[in-house]
């Protein structure tokens, strides 16, 4: 990355994952403020997920309702699920097309070719 020099590996991370879709903006704040001149540098605060699921399932739960509980962008609110919790998730409730819109499914006649090639391999072995 170009701007690996100038840029701690967190953010890097971050930035990866914002483009990947596996973030949630909590918000912004004012990192350096300077008197009479005011903020002079704001930082933009994510929450960082392996998945989707934890976004979308945190509106399911009674802990994290309403709205998921976030928090705020000086005192975010990123804590993922406990297995039970986790175990309570309605997924027909959640949207997974961000998680397998990438994955093309095979062309039946190639699957079938694939099956009768493995048949055909057992057979020969048998005999």
């Amino acid at each position: 990355m170009i701007f690996k020099e100038h840029c701690p590996d967190a953010s890097i991370e971050t930035l990866q994952a914002k483009q990947a879709g596996r973030t949630h903006f909590i918000g912004s704040y004012c990192k350096r403020d300077f008197p009479l001149i005011g903020c002079v540098q704001e930082a933009d605060v994510y929450c960082v997920f392996n998945s989707i699921i934890q976004e979308q399932g945190r509106l399911q739960l009674q802990r994290f309702a309403p709205g998921g509980k976030w928090g705020s962008a000086k005192s975010p609110n990123c804590e993922g699920f406990s297995p039970e919790e986790f175990q309570m998730l309605d997924f027909s409730q959640i949207d997974l097309s961000e998680m397998f819109g990438d994955i093309a499914p095979l062309p039946t006649a190639k699957v079938q070719n694939n099956v009768q090639k493995a048949v055909n391999t057992f057979q020969g072995k048998v005999r």
